[in-house]
């Protein structure tokens, strides 16, 4: 009886043991996948900085891009100014701009349409911990890997626009109150909407337009003005017209359509 007694209690300490063993693996794979999820997570946080850095350095360089494109007084003429280096063949490089640890490389390519091309391309050092090798389950928490960067290219294409686009441009309201208000306009350089280069009543055309940035209701009134063009307004206002106001391109005005 003895010795059945015995053998009784060693396997139920054996079962015990097995269902510890079970319940550490159990607990230490829970704890083990616990521990990867947050380290992935911590891994695209500072993966997501990074790509944000490198986005700001690279607006920076379009932002130069853009400036430099309108401090010359012609394109491509001036270009090479200022520490710019002409390239040949209508691209432009400027110095590497360093801020801080981070830096941006910039060119400008005039192409035979006459927009010039910007590009910018914004290298951030990398921050946060990056492992050498595929985390598994059990791989032990990421190290910091050596000087590695992250690269973002921004391709900008511009155009210069007249220094004249609109007739009247205002940043608060347009009240066209009275008689006889009309806007048009003319070309100098076409005999058929000029006379000599000079404005002639008689040979007018449309593109008198009128803009205001003001944000109240009825911010531009036209009243009974006659505008051979278009009238903006700021973010969701309107526009007023009286009775015999008219707005349209040059046929539509010219028809007494109000």
């Amino acid at each position: 009886m003895k010795l059945q007694g015995a053998n009784k209690n060693r396997d139920q300490g054996t079962t015990f043991l097995l269902v510890s063993l079970m319940i550490t693996v159990i607990m230490g794979i829970t704890l083990a996948s616990y521990l990867v999820m947050i380290q992935t997570q911590n891994r695209s946080v500072f993966r997501s900085q990074n790509w944000n850095n490198a986005i700001a350095v690279t607006e920076a360089g379009i932002e130069e891009g853009l400036t430099h494109l309108n401090a010359v007084s012609a394109v491509p003429g001036d270009l090479a100014t200022d520490g710019w280096a002409d390239q040949g063949g209508g691209v432009y490089a400027c110095p590497r701009r360093y801020l801080g640890s981070n830096y941006y490389d910039l060119t400008i390519t005039v192409p035979a349409d006459g927009k010039p091309l910007i590009d910018s391309v914004g290298t951030v050092s990398l921050q946060g911990p990056f492992a050498f090798a595929p985390q598994t389950m059990f791989a032990a928490a990421g190290v910091t890997s050596p000087e590695q960067s992250l690269a973002r290219k921004v391709e900008a294409k511009t155009r210069v626009d007249g220094l004249l686009t609109v007739v009247m441009a205002a940043i608060q309201q347009i009240d066209f109150n009275g008689k006889n208000v009309a806007t048009d306009s003319f070309d100098s350089t076409d005999p058929a909407y000029s006379t000599g280069g000079v404005y002639d009543p008689a040979k007018t055309k449309d593109h008198g337009d009128v803009c205001t940035d003001s944000t109240i209701i009825n911010s531009l009134y036209v009243g009974n003005a006659r505008i051979k063009g278009t009238v903006r307004t700021g973010r969701l206002r309107t526009v007023a017209i009286g009775p015999y106001g008219s707005v349209g391109d040059k046929a539509w005005v010219d028809g007494g359509t109000t």
